[in-house]
Order: C-alpha cells, then sequence, then structure tokens
C-alpha cells in the first residue's frame, strides 16, 4: 500500500481579532474624517452665497447714497426684487444695527440657510439675534423723527401701516410674543430720538395702549428682559412707562413691581426674533 503525504498549507489569514482591530480603525477615521469633509463641503457651499450677498450690499449702499432708499423696509425689497439669490434656496433677510444713512458698517443681510450675515465692510460674522429687533427700532426712530405727529398712539398707527402692517416677532419657551415700538411723550424733545423710544413685547399683534407688558427690549444693552411674578417666576408683566431711555434702563436694572421684591426684570437668556413672511 502506498501512503499518501499530504502537504500542509501553512499560509495564514487574518484572525478574526486581526480583522476585528482593522474594522475598528478604519470606523475611527471614517469618524474623524467624515466631519472634517462635510465641514469643507457646507463651506464651499456657503461661499457662492456670501459673494451674493456682497454684491447686493454694495448695490443697497449705492441706493442709499443716491437716495433711493430710506429704510431698512425700502432695502429689504429691494432684495426682494434682485435676481441675486442664494444658490441653495436660502432667504436673504436685510438688518440694520444703527442708521443706515449715517454709517452702511450697520447694515446686514442675513441668510436663514447658512445662518451667517454680511455687513456693509464686506465681512462675514454670525447673524445678530437682535437684528429684527434693531431694525424696528432704527426705522421707527427715523419715523418718529420725520413725523410731525408727537403723540405715542397716532404714532405706532401709522408706523405700522408703513411697516406692512406686521411686527417682527420674539419667541420664549415656544411662546410668540410681538416685538413693538414704544414713544415716550413725556421725554425732553431736545434728547436724541434713540432716548425717546424703545421697544416691548406683547401678545397683542396690534397696537393697543397696554403699557404692562411680558417683555421689554433694554434701549442701552440692547438685551431682552422678562417681567418674573409676585414669586420670582417667570411669565410676570410690568409697565415700561418711563421718561426717558436711561430712565428705563435704570427701572429694569434696580426697580421691583407688584408690590414684592421677587418681582424683577429678568435677562432673556434663550429667544428667536423673526421678521415676518420670513
Amino acid at each position: 500500500m502506498v501512503a499518501v503525504q499530504r502537504k500542509r498549507n501553512t499560509k495564514k489569514g487574518f484572525t478574526l481579532v486581526e480583522l476585528i482591530v482593522v474594522i475598528v480603525i478604519i470606523l475611527v477615521l471614517a469618524a474623524a474624517v467624515v466631519p472634517w469633509i462635510m465641514r469643507h463641503i457646507t463651506n464651499a457651499k456657503k461661499v457662492p452665497c456670501q459673494s451674493n450677498r456682497r454684491a447686493l450690499i454694495y448695490d443697497l449702499v449705492d441706493a442709499l447714497a443716491m437716495d433711493e432708499a430710506h429704510t431698512v423696509r425700502d432695502l429689504q425689497q429691494m432684495v426682494d426684487d434682485s435676481e441675486i439669490k442664494c444658490p441653495e434656496g436660502g432667504t436673504y433677510t436685510v438688518m440694520c444695527t444703527g442708521d443706515p444713512l449715517e454709517n452702511t458698517d450697520t447694515l446686514q443681510i442675513v441668510c436663514d440657510k447658512h445662518k451667517d450675515s454680511i455687513s456693509g465692510d464686506g465681512g462675514s460674522t454670525p447673524a445678530n439675534p437682535n437684528a429684527a429687533s434693531l431694525g424696528l427700532w432704527g426705522d421707527f426712530q427715523k419715523f418718529a423723527e420725520q413725523s410731525s405727529q408727537k403723540k405715542n398712539y397716532a404714532l405706532r398707527e401709522a408706523f405700522l401701516k408703513e411697516y406692512g402692517g406686521q411686527w417682527p416677532t420674539l419667541t420664549v419657551d415656544g411662546e410668540t410674543y410681538y416685538i413693538q415700538p414704544f414713544y415716550s411723550e413725556s421725554a425732553d424733545s431736545s434728547l436724541p430720538m434713540e432716548q425717546r423710544t424703545w421697544l416691548y413685547a406683547t401678545k397683542d399683534p396690534g397696537t393697543a395702549s397696554n403699557w404692562s407688558v411680558p417683555y421689554v427690549f433694554d434701549p442701552v444693552t440692547q438685551e431682552w428682559y422678562g417681567a418674573t411674578k409676585w414669586n420670582g417666576s417667570a411669565g410676570g408683566s410690568a409697565s415700561i412707562l418711563a421718561k426717558d431711555a436711561d430712565t428705563l434702563h435704570d427701572t429694569i436694572a434696580n426697580s421691583t413691581h407688584n408690590g414684592t421684591d421677587r418681582s424683577t426684570w429678568k435677562k432673556v437668556n434663550k429667544y428667536q426674533e423673526d421678521v415676518p413672511g420670513k
């Protein structure tokens, strides 16, 4: 009988442990590389949008210089009518943190898709969370300065019609409030208009004369404050009547209301402002 000797295969494959180690290494590398790639893709998509907004900024600055626009609403209409749009379908909103006729560096165009703003100097910055408030406040100051009417209610009524019939909104804890301007009839007429006007937010979408409100925009710090209840919890309301902006600021910072030390104005840290139709 002839014995057949079989050769043993001495080649070794990967063990299960080695395969697992390789897979883990690949997953770790993917976890590190994929976000980096996605960030670069996102930034690449943002660049054309920023270029478009820079072009629009130059158009708006020219319009202001040529006296073809007078308010943020005029500028917004120009942007809406322009053929220059966000390549990814974002909506452009014009914001202004001051008087655009005085300082074009405060002019901004925000894209709701890319969540940043292009300012008058061409730079890109995070969108100002108070842009809607500051735009409304700036427009109201200019409107009040030019108007012969110096009664708060009449000014607000006329301005709302001029503004398109809708106030910007403030959303806090899922609740929506309407941001509205206030004109102090008791302020010294020699004071600048920024000292004679301020903003507040209420549930009323119209122009009702109720000056005990849940939220007020401090004209000095330019931050939102909410009135607390008698026990110090959120959800109260308090008067925003004051002689001028500095007096209102002192009231917000130092005074109490509703006859208890716990009823104060507290800074609102989380909120969202929106422009109507955007």
